[in-house]
């Protein structure tokens, strides 16, 4: 638990990114580049890393996320990652990242701009653990 917080910062992150890399995208132009897909790859990849090391303490907070899906998504791309279906990476990043899905579900601390600037303001909750 000590270091979960640096754990969820990378979630978040990592989130944030991933719906930066294809703002402005179709999906047929994400299909076509193979640059935009590896940074969203590597995103998905730092998410399921971050939310394998969080304790079961911290991932019990959030029961709403789907951390054993995040993990799994994490292991496919590591280690099978001639078996990606990119159809699924468009389809997470674009409705599963930044409305209902991981930015919005942790609560953020509101002393930091990063968070003050990610989250909605309903959202800027005080962990006790942070």
């Amino acid at each position: 638990m000590q270091r979960d917080r640096e754990y969820l910062l990378d979630i978040l992150t990592s989130a944030k990114l991933a719906v930066q890399y294809i703002a402005g995208k179709t999906e047929h132009k994400f299909m076509e580049d193979t640059q935009s897909q590896d940074a969203v790859i590597r995103r998905f990849e730092v998410i399921g890393e971050a939310s394998r090391r969080i304790s079961d303490e911290t991932q019990s907070r959030y029961p709403d996320l789907p951390w054993m899906e995040m993990i799994g998504m994490r292991n496919i791309m590591i280690h099978e990652n001639d078996d990606i279906d990119l159809h699924i990476v468009w389809n997470t990043v674009r409705n599963h990242l930044p409305n209902q899905g991981v930015a919005r579900q942790i609560e953020c601390p509101m002393n930091t701009m990063f968070f003050i600037a990610f989250c909605p303001p309903t959202l800027h909750k005080v962990a006790s653990f942070f």
